[in-house]
């Protein structure tokens, strides 16, 4: 039954549900996974959302199946103990926008990371594709942009690692008082 040459030991059967769309709290924070293919980045992303406290993550239109075995792996778990919504760029957009949620995206020529003096809440932080980043109309839709900052002549990290240093900066400056 496993796919890993040396499994945990552990068998999980469970009815798949589909999440209802949430009701932001004030101090709500979301990831946005826009075309995340790699199912380790997805569980990596689930299990650090889980780690920093985020309400929901949303897996957009050609992100990995969020309990892909591979994911549910990497996601210790955490993909069983966090909601995850599926749904299109457009779908999200328009929810954010309806619940008065606050887009974030990340990219290379966003306002460096160190800068950020905390986001207006709730939010969402929104992760592009591993090659291409954010789609264009994500892009459009997140009137702020964090990026992090590197050494000379680098460019970017993996986006698991990236999703986990935002997700940690905004847990840590967006907590309630």
């Amino acid at each position: 039954v496993a796919t890993a040459a040396s499994p945990e030991g552990v068998l999980v059967l469970a009815r798949r549900r589909r999440q209802p769309w949430p009701t932001p709290g004030p101090n709500d924070l979301y990831l946005y996974l826009d075309g995340v293919q790699d199912p380790v980045n997805v569980g990596i992303l689930i299990r650090s959302a889980r780690a920093f406290g985020l309400a929901a993550v949303f897996a957009g239109s050609g992100t990995a199946d969020p309990f892909h075995p591979t994911v549910l792996a990497r996601s210790a778990g955490a993909a069983l103990h966090l909601p995850i919504i599926s749904s299109s760029g457009e779908e999200f957009i328009g929810w954010a926008a309806t619940k008065g949620v606050h887009l974030v995206g990340t990219n290379a020529r966003g306002t460096p990371l160190p800068q950020q003096q905390g986001l207006l809440m709730p939010a969402a932080l929104v992760l592009g594709n591993e090659g291409r980043g954010l789609s264009p109309d994500l892009t459009a839709a997140c009137p702020v942009r964090y990026s992090i900052p590197m050494a000379s002549g680098w460019d970017s990290l993996n986006v698991a690692v990236a999703g986990a240093l935002f997700m940690y900066t905004y847990s840590l400056l967006n907590k309630a008082p």
